[in-house]
């Protein structure tokens, strides 16, 4: 859908206090931002704020860009507001290079838009979709994809199972919560945002997890022995990307007498650009015979409680 104009709110943390204070070079760095962002400057303005730090606005023909700095905490914020062709997320490029920020958190606006999706907002990249392939071939080959009477779709078990047995083990990502996933099998499709597919990776989820596992974890970031919020922070890229997903795992549907429950295993884990990825063995509490759905007790997932009107 068409919008007047895309509006970024930005936090820089960990910046280089002698660039907060900077008015030439923040002055130039606006030009330049703006210039990388292909948006036309029309004028460039500052004043210096007591005891210190910038507050500076580059008029733009497109609209504006907004810093104001503040050094004693190495942080600063940015508006920037741009419509047409121009690229604001080329202007942070250069912004957070610039200020050599450690961190930046995003949230972007579309503006214009009329109806129910008067704002919109989201992190700081476009809505992604992630196709997960659920046919035959792409499945673990113990279980099978069918209707699930009042619940759409769902996952069933091809061969019985004693309790205690690992059904399969499944991959686990994370993505942000905007993520959409397309679960499409020979004869089925269905669009689930990510948390609806998957689960957040919460302070009280982490405490689930096995302690070597945590270790491991710790390890891989030079954390030591590190409060779970630092850890969550590294693990979710700031958090950027908070949601568990296990792909074709989450059309396992809730139960409150469920035949199975799931084990993370700390021997799995590997990391791909520093994210972590994990493996989930779902394993038979009880036993399963063939052509029994899969059910999962939603209600172990730390913190969440099922709506009312769910099937049970």
């Amino acid at each position: 859908m068409d919008t007047l104009g895309t509006h970024l709110l930005v936090e820089f943390f960990g910046c280089s206090r002698d660039q907060l204070v900077d008015r030439h070079g923040i002055e130039k760095l606006l030009s330049d931002s703006a210039k990388n962002g292909k948006a036309t400057v029309v004028a460039v303005r500052s004043r210096e704020l007591v005891p210190n730090g910038l507050d500076s606005i580059a008029i733009l023909k497109e609209s504006h860009l907004a810093l104001r700095t503040y050094p004693d905490s190495g942080y600063a914020t940015a508006d920037v507001y741009t419509c047409g062709d121009c690229d604001p997320y080329g202007c942070l490029a250069v912004i957070k290079e610039r200020l050599a920020a450690q961190d930046v958190d995003i949230v972007a606006i579309e503006r214009g838009i009329l109806g129910d999706e008067s704002t919109r907002v989201r992190g700081h990249r476009p809505s992604k979709r992630i196709l997960i392939d659920c046919t035959v071939a792409n499945i673990p080959p113990n279980v099978f994809v069918d209707q699930s009477p009042g619940r759409g779709i769902g996952l069933f078990a091809k061969k019985d199972f004693e309790k205690g047995e690992v059904i399969y083990d499944a991959p686990i990502s994370l993505a942000s919560f905007d993520t959409q996933f397309v679960l499409r099998s020979e004869e089925y499709e269905t669009i689930l945002m990510a948390d609806d597919l998957g689960m957040e990776l919460s302070i009280a989820a982490l405490k689930e997890f096995p302690p070597e596992l945590l270790e491991k974890l710790a390890a891989h970031y030079g954390l030591q022995d590190p409060a779970l919020n630092v850890l969550r922070y590294r693990m979710t890229n700031g958090q950027q990307d908070e949601v568990l997903v296990t792909g074709f795992d989450g059309l396992v549907n809730h139960s409150d007498n469920a035949n199975t429950l799931s084990q993370l295993s700390p021997q799995d884990l590997c990391f791909e650009n520093n994210t972590p990825k994990m493996v989930m063995s779902l394993i038979a509490a009880s036993p399963i015979q063939a052509g029994d759905e899969l059910f999962w007790d939603y209600r172990d997932i730390p913190g969440f409680v099922p709506p009312a009107n769910w099937l049970s």
